[in-house]
């Protein structure tokens, strides 16, 4: 007979008592990624409630109570982004919507989101949508918004 059947500790068959460390094991893990999806999504509200904060990994880091190894896998694993490509994300996704919904440039909109520099913040912008702030406003508003949004320099 095999040796799984055969009386484990506690005299249970060693086959349920590896089973139900596996049981356990899982146990833990779905208990785990619960609460770091928890860590995370107060990481990430804190983060779009302080946009203009100049976050970096160990400010990231030292808000969620976590090592940046550790932040970097449950980031990638929850939005498929580094912990900083995140950031970027919801900085540009607000950015986007002041854009439509506001009547404020394209310097204010970036200062708004953390960027001194509006060369800086047109080419982040321009890297996630694919368009200028000045033209995703035009092609968002239809032509309706007639003031010309660009930085003077």
């Amino acid at each position: 007979m095999c040796s799984v059947f055969h009386a484990g500790p506690k005299g249970r068959p060693a086959i349920m008592t590896a089973l139900s460390d596996i049981i356990a094991c899982l146990a833990r893990e779905l208990l785990d990624e619960g609460e770091h999806h928890y860590q995370l999504s107060n990481l990430w509200m804190t983060v779009s409630h302080d946009l203009t904060r100049p976050w970096n990994i160990a400010a990231l880091c030292e808000e969620a109570a976590m090592c940046p190894e550790k932040l970097r896998l449950l980031c990638h694993k929850e939005t498929a982004r580094s912990p900083m490509a995140q950031v970027t994300y919801l900085r540009m996704r607000y950015a986007a919507d002041l854009l439509v919904e506001g009547d404020l440039n394209v310097q204010q909109i970036g200062d708004l989101v953390g960027y001194e520099n509006p060369f800086n913040f047109s080419l982040a912008f321009k890297r996630l949508h694919g368009l200028s702030p000045t033209h995703f406003r035009k092609k968002k508003l239809g032509g309706k918004h007639t003031e010309d949004s660009t930085v003077r320099r």
